[in-house]
């Protein structure tokens, strides 16, 4: 008979240089899929010994400080989930973007966005074990809409010499306001966007 075991798991977009020993080697867009080992293995914790309180903010948290046999530079670290340290850990390259809709069952049995409401929206912690059906305080979602935007070599190639330190070489556009507009329309020009829907069966009160 089989049994499944509790295991956290991030996802968390990161600029990092391929190469970390070159001082001026170009910076890459990574998105690293954490998992945490469900327990403890070889002196090192895991999700049963760190528990099950992800707030980044919970400075005693083992996802959030580092300690002994947990500096996220193994497989299956807690602290990985806050700072992920091992290339293994890498999902996908050039990922520029990644964000989740998070969504409730109302009391007409229709589906309603619960995370995010407003742009401001960037932590969602599923703090309620279960809510009635409908309620606008469910805190645990019924499915998932998962996007992710991957830049074109095109896309790759032309942020790279925004970023790189002979940026300088490449004004701005009169256009352009600022840099981060700059940035977004090279972004949103050589790029794709992939979505992905999940149910979560089960999660309704």
């Amino acid at each position: 008979e089989a049994f499944s075991e509790p295991a956290a798991v991030a996802y968390q977009l990161v600029r990092r240089r391929l190469d970390e020993t070159a001082a001026n080697g170009a910076g890459r867009y990574l998105l690293y899929r954490t998992e945490v080992r469900s327990a403890a293995l070889a002196g090192r914790p895991g999700t049963l010994e760190a528990g099950f309180d992800l707030d980044s903010d919970n400075g005693s948290s083992a996802y959030a400080q580092a300690g002994e046999g947990n500096d996220g530079m193994r497989l299956g670290d807690p602290f990985a989930i806050t700072r992920p340290g091992n290339r293994d850990h890498v999902l996908a390259e050039d990922v520029v973007d990644f964000g989740l809709r998070l969504y409730r069952r109302t009391e007409k049995g229709e589906l309603a966005v619960m995370f995010p409401i407003s742009g401001h929206d960037t932590v969602h912690l599923a703090t309620k074990a279960s809510s009635p059906r409908g309620s606008s305080e469910a805190m645990f979602p019924v499915a998932v809409e998962m996007m992710l935007r991957i830049l074109s070599d095109e896309g790759v190639r032309q942020l790279a010499a925004m970023e790189s330190a002979a940026g300088e070489k490449m004004p701005r556009p009169a256009r352009f306001g600022n840099d981060a507009d700059w940035w977004w329309s090279v972004v949103t020009a050589n790029s794709e966007v992939f979505t992905c829907w999940i149910n979560l069966p089960g999660r309704e009160g």
